[in-house]
């Protein structure tokens, strides 16, 4: 294994260290070095976000309660408007006001929230046994019904901020996951919002 020297401005307990492993064993030598450079200078910064903790909230506090009664019905899709964005909600059957995960689904290029609900976000085979709140957001702004990272990202949070007054939202347990450009959108707030996703 070959040492590396490192930059006197990185961690100063990585100073000395072998090139990992870790990749691939079908690479040959110079391609480990790539993927050993793309771990260190990509992967191992992204993960450093995400051990940030900005806020003082305890890691297992939920966050505050509920303010809003808005009747949401539990095992059914519902339509609703958080004034910056429509979304479709699923609130699981066995919800009764406890502090829960909430599942942010972002639909793909020309897809609906209520598509994308059926099968991303609370998919017919688990709706049964689904202990988590679902929601899908519609209003992606781009070319092609695709979503604008820049201009779109509000939405999302805005329909969070909505839920989050009807149901117990669990404020450490939000998940946003999406695909195709929605995947692109997660990606970017989850990395921007370390501390919120």
């Amino acid at each position: 294994m070959e040492q590396r020297q490192e930059n006197g401005w990185e961690d100063p307990n990585r100073l000395t260290e072998p090139i990992p492993d870790r990749a691939p064993n079908r690479l040959t030598w110079p391609f480990k070095r790539v993927y050993w450079a793309f771990e260190k200078h990509v992967l191992w910064p992204v993960s450093d976000t995400f051990r940030r903790k900005p806020d003082f909230r305890e890691p297992g506090d939920p966050g505050p309660a509920p303010t809003k009664n808005c009747n949401i019905a539990t095992n059914k899709f519902v339509a609703r408007n958080s004034g910056g964005a429509k979304y479709v909600v699923f609130v699981p059957k066995g919800y009764t006001g406890q502090p829960t995960r909430l599942l942010v689904g972002l639909h793909g290029c020309g897809d609906t929230a209520m598509n994308y609900a059926d099968w991303g976000v609370a998919p017919f085979e688990k709706r049964a046994t689904q202990t988590h709140i679902g929601i899908s957001i519609d209003g992606a702004s781009g070319n092609s019904g695709c979503w604008n990272v820049a201009n779109d990202a509000a939405k999302v949070q805005a329909a969070i901020d909505d839920i989050s007054q009807c149901v117990y939202v669990h404020q450490k347990q939000i998940v946003i996951s999406g695909y195709s450009s929605g995947g692109i959108l997660a990606y970017t707030l989850g990395l921007q919002n370390a501390d919120k996703y």
